[in-house]
């Protein structure tokens, strides 16, 4: 066949609305393309069509110039699937029924947040509404949510503890435009791709009990009645590698009683694997004032996720 007739006829599939394809099938299609202007132009196609569009962005390796890398980036991230239609990837039922938030609750939650006066004040709403687990918003809620913020290390934490809490996940990385830095929006791609599973949803975690408030006490007592950094990280460590769960709340008290960001980060990698609901794991970075800190907390967690 020629390089013509083989586009043809893989534009006609793409364009074809009963058919849908894994990102490893199209990536295979496009491969018989030797152009590669023409392969952006059917990989364009065929992001409607994909079922896994969250894997969209292994298709990268199929282009050796870094302006059409660049130019398919650019496209996904302002690119809608529709999840109205068919499309057996982007139907919100199979990500576990998400229903958003209704707008009267939304628009609650949004006039709460404008009230605060501080932007620690507004974080802090927004992460308990993002910790919990029954509640799901639309991107284009989240937008509205996240631009209430003006801290690119804060958007950048609730947009990693917003992802498990998107209805439309398919189209999450719309909100990569709201990141002003390359390595913000690399870090969060990075997030999506390696960094958590779209399917999992806090009742996964319903066997993973959170220390009572008591005995959590009765603990933080001895944690704190240490007056040497060593015994008090010595303590804190012997705590995260016992058989007690923690909720991301109560970490957090403990990792600011530990003045060295590399103890911290020490501590906060055990804590991991000791959290009531991971997915909350996140709050907890900007207890790292260093990017290399947080970069690496997410290299732990995709190399240890649940």
């Amino acid at each position: 066949w020629s390089q013509a007739s083989r586009t043809t006829t893989i534009r006609d599939a793409f364009s074809n609305t009963a058919n849908y394809f894994t990102t490893n099938q199209i990536g295979q299609l496009l491969s018989y393309i030797t152009s590669e202007p023409s392969r952006l132009e059917l990989a364009k196609l065929a992001y409607a069509r994909v079922i896994d569009p969250t894997n969209y962005r292994d298709l990268y390796e199929l282009f050796s110039s870094q302006s059409l890398r660049s130019e398919l980036d650019f496209y996904l991230r302002n690119t809608t699937v529709n999840t109205s239609g068919n499309n057996p990837a982007t139907n919100n039922t199979n990500y576990g029924g998400r229903v958003p938030m209704a707008d009267y609750t939304f628009n609650q939650l949004l006039q709460t947040t404008s009230n605060q006066y501080t932007q620690a004040a507004k974080v802090a709403v927004l992460r308990d509404a993002l910790s919990n687990t029954y509640n799901y918003f639309t991107t284009a809620q989240l937008r509205q949510l996240i631009t209430s913020v003006t801290a690119e290390t804060d958007r950048l934490a609730l947009a990693k503890m917003a992802y498990a809490r998107t209805a439309d996940v398919a189209n999450f990385s719309s909100l990569y435009d709201l990141f002003y830095s390359q390595a913000s929006r690399t870090e969060l791609d990075n997030y999506v791709r390696y960094g958590t599973n779209t399917t999992t949803t806090g009742g996964n975690y319903s066997n993973r009990v959170a220390i009572s408030d008591a005995d959590f006490s009765r603990m933080d007592l001895k944690v704190r009645f240490h007056f040497r950094q060593s015994s008090t990280i010595e303590e804190i460590k012997k705590a995260f590698t016992g058989n007690n769960y923690f909720t991301a709340e109560q970490i957090r008290q403990w990792l600011t009683l530990v003045s060295a960001e590399a103890d911290r980060l020490a501590l906060a990698k055990l804590a991991y694997l000791r959290i009531n609901d991971p997915n909350t794991f996140t709050t907890l970075y900007d207890l790292f004032p260093t990017q290399s800190s947080r970069t690496e907390l997410d290299r732990y967690m995709a190399a240890n996720r649940y």
